[in-house]
């Protein structure tokens, strides 16, 4: 059974829809939903080369938002996670593209230590220069993309006019 199959797209009948879905590298997949408005991030592997391509598939995302003047609305769901010197330094790269842009961010953590460090590590991040973009720390891909299609649909309702 491939990586693909274990992680199952979420799909929301009646909101954000069926998701196109991106393997970027064995390690990281992108689900993308309502006209890739909506990104949900797994990531079940950690090594140089898949926090260099989850770092540029980010920057590449959040100009696309920029450009186009939508908001950020983003999961991470993260299977493995190591905190590494590079990791961090990578990360630094991120806070500094999203200090002006606004919008949500949900992170998948499971339930114990790990997930108590993890958020706060997140926390910290969003203090140093993410202070527009909303985070929570949920309990599955589900239970964000609800929280970030309700962000898209409030965005859409204040930008209809």
């Amino acid at each position: 059974m491939t990586k693909l199959e274990i992680l199952p797209p979420v799909v929301l009948e009646g909101t954000a829809g069926t998701p196109r879905r991106v393997e970027l590298i064995e390690g990281l997949i992108v689900d993308y939903y309502c006209d890739d408005a909506i990104g949900i991030l797994y990531i079940y592997r950690v090594n140089r080369t898949i926090v260099d391509t989850f770092v540029e598939v980010c920057k590449a995302y959040a100009e696309t938002r920029r450009a186009v003047g939508q908001p950020l609305l983003y999961s991470l769901v993260i299977k493995t996670f190591t905190l590494t010197p590079y990791m961090n330094r990578r990360s630094e790269e991120l806070i500094e593209l999203f200090k002006d842009m606004y919008g949500r961010a949900a992170y998948v953590l499971e339930v114990g230590l790990y997930r108590v460090m993890l958020r706060n590590f997140i926390a910290l991040y969003y203090q140093k220069g993410m202070v527009n973009v909303e985070f929570h720390v949920v309990k599955s891909a589900e239970e964000a993309l609800r929280w970030l299609y309700e962000g898209y649909t409030e965005w859409q309702a204040q930008n209809s006019h």
